[in-house]
């Protein structure tokens, strides 16, 4: 936990000075190991191994401040900086952003007015996060997905808006993908079509482009096998290069 972190609490806090927020961290450092060596069932046993490794990360964490800026301003352009800051000092190997306008999404009324200035930022966002990530240097080894957890009807309604829609799309780009391709269709009703997945071509034997089938492509991507996570469904291994 970095200094700033104790403004985001919702409670006024003041940080510990240096010597007591070291000893804090020593006293729960061992109590985490003897948690660790003394627990009673195998579960117990499994928990604290996770909250000691958990507690190193911790400590690890801490010593980053002075590496990275976590003071982020809140915006789009901020987060792009501590993120890539992450994956470039290895903190983590995936991270989340999001365009910081969650709910003008929402449109049910005058969907072009709010609408079209949102997917002008949201691209020139992705062009200033890619823009850092080559900058830093992870431009072969960093794919961008950017998704929603719904779609918006095809139609619009009485009030020239959209409402929800169970068929949405996912924009992937990055390392590892073959790029400049669409995969998958619709039918006439607007209900999305299956694909192969071997080829990622449209076919009507094929295999709904589900989430569950987007988070099998992932892993594949990782060199990961989607069978020990995802059950049912088959990578896309058209898109993957």
């Amino acid at each position: 936990m970095c200094s700033s972190d104790l403004q985001w609490s919702d409670s006024a806090v003041r940080s510990l000075r240096s010597p007591s927020e070291s000893l804090v961290d020593a006293y729960v450092a061992r109590r985490a190991a003897v948690r660790r060596d003394y627990a009673p069932t195998a579960v117990e046993r499994a928990l604290a191994q996770d909250f000691d490794a958990a507690v190193g990360h911790m400590r690890e964490l801490k010593d980053l401040r002075y590496a990275i800026d976590f003071s982020s301003t809140g915006d789009a352009d901020g987060e792009i900086g501590v993120l890539v800051d992450a994956l470039a000092q290895g903190v983590c190997r995936c991270v989340t952003i999001g365009t910081g306008t969650a709910g003008a999404w929402d449109s049910h009324a005058q969907n072009d007015d709010t609408q079209s200035p949102l997917w002008e930022s949201t691209f020139a966002g992705l062009l200033r996060l890619q823009e850092a990530i080559d900058a830093a240097g992870l431009t072969d080894e960093t794919t961008v997905i950017v998704l929603s957890e719904m779609g918006r009807t095809p139609a619009l309604n009485g009030l020239i808006g959209k409402d929800h829609w169970p068929f949405t799309s996912v924009l992937a780009f990055g390392a590892g993908l073959v790029g400049d391709r669409v995969v998958g269709g619709w039918d006439d009703s607007w209900y999305g079509r299956p694909v192969d997945p071997a080829s990622g071509d449209l076919a009507d034997d094929g295999q709904t482009l589900s989430a569950e089938a987007v988070g099998a492509t992932l892993l594949a991507l990782c060199d990961i096998d989607p069978a020990e996570y995802v059950s049912g469904v088959e990578p896309i291994e058209g898109v993957l290069a």
